[in-house]
């Protein structure tokens, strides 16, 4: 798998809540899944898809098409205790998402969310104890 851990990929999965593949002919991550998202009391379900990845030095950014303008770039860094924030993208305020990051090639997360610009619209990480915190 290069240099993506099981750990990381685990991450992405548990965060996701569908199953992902690494193909180390493309490079890529790839899955889908159905999600219930709840927005306060309203529960939504989505079909979502990772639509682009790429794999850095520590760390693995997806871009998954969730609904309508609604985008997410996951981002899970570390190898043993991988560290998970998710970004909501704005899809109306950015190019198209689908091969955004093998198009962009950003080398650090910091500069995928630079280049993403104000089309992100809220962050959050996850922690052990909290569940998400916005950032």
């Amino acid at each position: 798998m290069g240099s993506v851990s099981q750990m990381a990929m685990y991450e992405v999965a548990d965060t996701l809540g569908f199953e992902v593949s690494y193909s180390s002919a493309t490079g890529r991550v790839q899955g889908a899944g159905q999600n219930v998202l709840a927005f306060g009391n309203l529960p939504i379900t989505f079909n979502s898809r990772i639509v682009s990845s790429a794999l850095l030095k520590q760390s693995i950014l997806l871009m998954v098409r969730v609904k309508g303008n609604l985008a997410l770039l996951v981002e899970v860094t570390g190898d043993r205790n991988p560290k998970t924030k998710v970004h909501l993208l704005n899809r109306a305020h950015m190019d198209p998402i689908d091969n955004w990051l093998e198009e962009k090639k950003p080398k650090t997360p910091a500069a995928c969310l630079k280049l993403l610009g104000k089309a992100v619209v809220k962050s959050f990480q996850k922690t052990p104890v909290k569940g998400w915190t916005e950032l």
